[in-house]
């Protein structure tokens, strides 16, 4: 019994406590995972991108495309993933633009900061960070990419 009981952090570790443990997902993996009809698969798709930063530049359209969703927390993923990304996310310019619009707060902040984290490929996006800083709420995050962008 005591040589079961010496096997069980071993089992724990293997099984995931009772999960099954994730297998790492492929950059195009995610990218399908984004296409879910699953707010939440969508989410940890868009954090999953993130993390993996401009190595996951392949998954820009996508991401780009998930600013628009319906759901609130896929378009934050979205633009906090876009600006992990950073500069290899400059195809998504016209896309965090247009959700500097966003009705939400933190998705506005989360463009301007990818659009600061894409730097001087991002100047298209000027105009549209000054007009951002009408709303105070988004401001730090408009004047900070600015910098960043006419640097």
């Amino acid at each position: 019994m005591k040589r079961l009981w010496g096997l069980i952090p071993a089992l724990l570790l293997v099984v995931g406590c009772g999960r099954g443990l994730p297998a790492p997902k492929t950059v195009a993996e995610l990218i399908e995972m984004l296409q879910s009809q699953e707010p939440a698969v969508q989410v940890e798709a868009a954090s999953v991108l993130g993390e993996r930063g401009p190595s996951a530049a392949e998954a820009v359209p996508a991401l780009a495309k998930a600013l628009k969703s319906p759901h609130l927390p896929v378009r934050q993923g979205a633009a906090v993933a876009l600006a992990l990304i950073g500069p290899s996310a400059k195809d998504a310019t016209t896309d965090l633009i247009q959700a500097l619009q966003d009705q939400d707060y933190v998705v506005r902040k989360g463009a301007a900061d990818a659009l600061g984290q894409i730097g001087p490929a991002a100047q298209a996006a000027i105009p549209a960070l000054e007009q951002a800083c009408q709303k105070p709420d988004a401001c730090g995050s408009a004047k900070s990419a600015l910098a960043k962008i006419r640097k």
